[in-house]
């Protein structure tokens, strides 16, 4: 069976332990307008199937960014975020983000 939306890519399946989100990670229709910052799309992500610490909330999000040479180029990272709330008169420390950086190479 040919890999594409509709069929995803059995690495896929087995790696992230889900077919591949191609509509979260297709550019965002208003990218051509955006500034280097701003956030483009949001999505929380089901960790149920992940081999996580219980208690987290996982999101997935794109934004502007610019290349190594200046170019404006849409960008995706994870948060991860925990479900308890700081104690009074603390702030809730990040816990994690991750940015890929494949197409660099």
């Amino acid at each position: 069976m040919p890999t594409s939306p509709r069929h995803p890519n059995a690495a896929d399946l087995e790696t992230l332990g889900t077919a591949f989100n191609f509509d979260f990670y297709a550019t965002a229709d208003d990218f051509s307008t955006s500034k280097p910052g701003d956030l483009l799309k949001f999505a929380a992500i089901d960790s149920s199937h992940l081999n996580v610490p219980a208690g987290m909330a996982f999101f997935r999000f794109q934004y502007s960014s610019r290349d190594l040479d200046g170019s404006p180029v849409p960008s995706t990272e994870f948060i991860a975020f925990p479900f308890a709330k700081p104690t009074q008169g603390r702030k809730l420390r990040l816990v994690l983000t991750v940015m890929s950086c494949s197409d660099l190479i």
